[in-house]
């Protein structure tokens, strides 16, 4: 249903459409200005994907050019923001915090789904945020498979841990998962040779993956998130930005006589490589003398084990975005001590 006003100025350039994303449904807005707006809500499902372009496409008049924005949360609009790719549209995928730090600069307290369409609508009319770095069709498909291999990753731990207490689910259960898992272990085995094959495709991803292969501590499925979940080393200014894509910065809160000794990790990032990378900077901390230094230290002055290891994975990044950036491949500055061989 569309309400208030459908027209939009012929002398706009760019018509922005917010989209709210929910699991069953998607709230559609283009904001007018002022107060402005329509509105319309569609079901979440792709049948519904080309209705939301030609709703949308009725404000696009004098030649304006169309463009999506939403939210990043989590899966429930991956497949409207791939359709939208595909067929060729401007699409933005925003951090939440963003739009809801401009709802408040802006003084709007209603909080539903409608509003919130027209909020991202309204934010991206006045901040034309980037594009979706996922215009190209094979990076879309790369997306796609490891995102599939995260899932199965997932199911093959939740069947090991199934099979913990043989006695108590008993032996058919157990004969179950033991069938499950072989099948589960072929996909996944399946998918990332399908991954492999696709990053060999292409040069620039295959060097890359021979540069990273270079650091110690780091496999094909560190290769894989690095690749397919991190943006591109030449669209970030410098090392420190590339680690805060991940949100694995330090942020210091400290105002007046609150002055917390430690300053927790960002977690304004990437979940996804946060959580795949942890145990491979481990491993890393044990072979890369710069890392091993870095937690010693950190260490040694009373940091918690855990604020070491963030920091570890910190600097790991900052050393693939070197090698990288460089096009080199690593090596240390510092002779690997005999706890790091």
């Amino acid at each position: 249903m569309m309400i208030v006003s459908n027209i939009t100025s012929q002398t706009t350039k760019i018509v922005w459409v917010g989209i709210d994303l929910s699991k069953k449904t998607l709230d559609a807005a283009v904001w007018h200005g002022g107060t402005k707006y329509s509105w319309r809500k569609f079901d979440n499902n792709p049948k519904s994907f080309p209705a939301i372009v030609e709703w949308a496409s009725k404000f696009a008049l004098g030649g304006a050019e169309l463009r999506f924005c939403m939210e990043s949360t989590g899966d429930y609009g991956t497949l409207l923001a791939l359709y939208l790719l595909e067929v060729g549209y401007y699409v933005s995928v925003e951090n939440p915090a963003r739009i809801k730090h401009f709802g408040m600069q802006k003084n709007v307290l209603t909080k539903t789904d409608k509003a919130d369409a027209k909020l991202i609508a309204w934010f991206a009319t006045e901040n034309s945020p980037k594009a979706c770095p996922l215009k190209d069709p094979l990076t879309r498909q790369l997306l796609r498979l490891h995102r599939r291999r995260l899932q199965l990753t997932e199911m093959i731990a939740s069947e090991k841990c199934r099979r913990e207490c043989p006695a108590v689910i008993g032996a058919e259960c157990v004969s179950s998962i033991k069938t499950l898992l072989t099948a589960l272990r072929a996909e996944l085995r399946r998918i990332e040779e399908k991954l492999r094959e696709l990053i060999d495709s292409s040069e620039k991803l295959k060097e890359k993956a021979e540069l990273l292969m270079t650091i110690p501590g780091l496999g094909w499925a560190s290769v894989f998130v690095i690749l397919i979940e991190m943006p591109d080393v030449e669209d970030v200014p410098h090392a420190p930005s590339y680690a805060a894509a991940a949100g694995v910065q330090p942020t210091a809160k400290r105002s007046g006589e609150r002055q917390p000794e430690s300053s927790p990790m960002s977690r304004a990032g990437r979940r996804i490589v946060r959580r795949s990378l942890y145990m491979p900077s481990i491993h890393a901390a044990w072979k890369i003398p710069e890392l091993e230094m870095l937690y010693t230290r950190l260490v040694g002055k009373g940091k918690r084990r855990m604020q070491a290891r963030v920091a570890c994975l910190r600097k790991l990044l900052m050393i693939v975005y070197g090698v990288l950036k460089n096009k080199k491949k690593f090596a240390t500055r510092y002779p690997p001590t005999e706890t790091a061989a």
